[in-house]
């Protein structure tokens, strides 16, 4: 099943159908935090297996995905990957990422700060910074 075309309601009838026992989920594939929340907890509340997955999620993405599995008390892997594939950060200070284990910022909000030196930066190398000139 394409977890990125499932909303929430649908996943609510295939449950009902017993159409499945787990789900694995991408936040940028599920509607965002909110529903891939709200899918969680589907999931949790039928007792199925829910497992936390990522695109290449730049840094803020990566951070968001790891404070939801985080806030859910992911015990198994998932299946995260970015940094190693990006060129570009925009963070203050990288994420703490250990051989194959990333931990979830601590701090308010996503627990990072963006850099907007960096930010700025990464507009002019990708020509971005135009949109700001108007």
């Amino acid at each position: 099943m394409d977890e990125g075309l499932v909303s929430p309601t649908e996943l609510e009838e295939f449950i009902q159908l017993k159409m499945l026992d787990g789900v694995a989920m991408k936040p940028a594939r599920c509607g965002g935090l909110v529903s891939n929340r709200r899918q969680i907890e589907l999931c949790r509340a039928h007792g199925m297996n829910w497992l936390g997955s990522g695109l290449t999620d730049p840094d803020i993405s990566l951070a968001a995905a790891l404070a939801l599995y985080g806030a859910y008390g992911l015990d198994r892997p998932a299946a995260l990957n970015g940094p190693q594939f990006l060129t570009a950060d925009v963070l203050a200070r990288p994420l703490r990422i250990e051989k194959d284990l990333a931990y979830v910022p601590a701090g308010p909000g996503l627990g990072i700060d963006v850099d907007e030196q960096k930010v700025r930066e990464l507009m002019r190398r990708s020509g971005g910074d135009r949109l700001l000139r108007r």
